[in-house]
């Protein structure tokens, strides 16, 4: 996989990938309608214009959630779902647009609605992992990341979102295989290495979190976790100074664990 920096909530940047699939079926017209007697031109046609008006809709879809109108997004998704209610793709897009509203529930819905049409796409699952990671369900997580990374090998976020699931759930040394497995796939992918750098700290390897925030901190300038992290293992290796320099900047950068440790000792940023 191309190296490149992802964030959280840019699924759909991710999900595009499986547009080449939506193209292929798009030039097919989608589901193949299948006369139900000899004499059915009209109802082939009527199947025809449907799967065309559907096409329009989620390409209306499409546009309205990449100005920020999720709303009017989920409403022409609606509408292809419709006209077409194996669209596999307008499920996906309407999830993404549930998510982006906060609606995390119905994106899970809309994603697993996607998988029954589609169990093979290792996109899906990974974004209703990332879906499952918001609200805190940490194993339904993994089991996603792994579907996702057992059709999708060399996809690195998977790794990286099951990384923070083991973590959360206690098994570091689990955590510290997938994120340094997601540093293997995307070298540049600033987040591992802070995640990674996380779970060396809490296994007392601190001079390795330090070295990886300060790789996190040196291909994204503005990550306030690195900082933070970094601050922490500071701290652990009794450089008092350093600590409250990196809990500092973490703080300016709106990190409230570093807000709240500063306020703790009566210290302003």
């Amino acid at each position: 996989m191309k190296s490149t920096t992802w964030t959280k909530w840019s699924r759909r940047a991710v999900l595009l990938l499986s547009l080449a699939s939506f193209l292929i079926a798009a030039k097919s017209g989608f589901a193949e309608t299948k006369p139900l007697l000899e004499d059915s031109t009209y109802q082939a046609d009527d199947a025809r214009q449907a799967d065309k008006d559907a096409l329009a809709c989620y390409n209306r879809g499409l546009a309205r959630g990449k100005i920020g109108d999720y709303r009017g997004a989920i409403r022409d998704y609606d509408r292809a779902i419709e006209l077409n209610p194996k669209y596999t793709n307008a499920y996906n897009n309407r999830g993404d647009a549930y998510g982006k509203l906060g609606n995390l529930h119905q994106a899970i819905k809309d994603y697993s609605r996607a998988i029954e049409l589609n169990p093979k796409d290792a996109l899906t699952y990974f974004a209703r992992g990332t879906a499952f990671s918001d609200l805190g369900d940490y194993q339904r997580v993994i089991g996603d990341c792994d579907k996702a990374i057992e059709l999708l090998p060399e996809f690195a976020l998977p790794y990286y979102y099951r990384g923070i699931a083991y973590e959360k759930l206690g098994d570091l040394r689990q955590a510290i295989r997938d994120y340094s497995r997601t540093i293997e796939l995307a070298p540049k992918y600033a987040k591992a290495y802070a995640g990674r750098g996380s779970a060396l700290g809490k296994v007392g390897a601190f001079q390795e979190a330090v070295r990886d925030c300060d790789k996190a901190i040196q291909l994204d300038p503005k990550d306030a976790l690195a900082y933070y992290n970094r601050g922490v293992a500071y701290g652990k290796l009794g450089d008092s100074h350093r600590e409250i320099m990196d809990s500092k900047t973490a703080a300016q950068l709106g990190f409230k664990l570093a807000q709240d440790f500063l306020k703790s000792q009566g210290i302003s940023w």
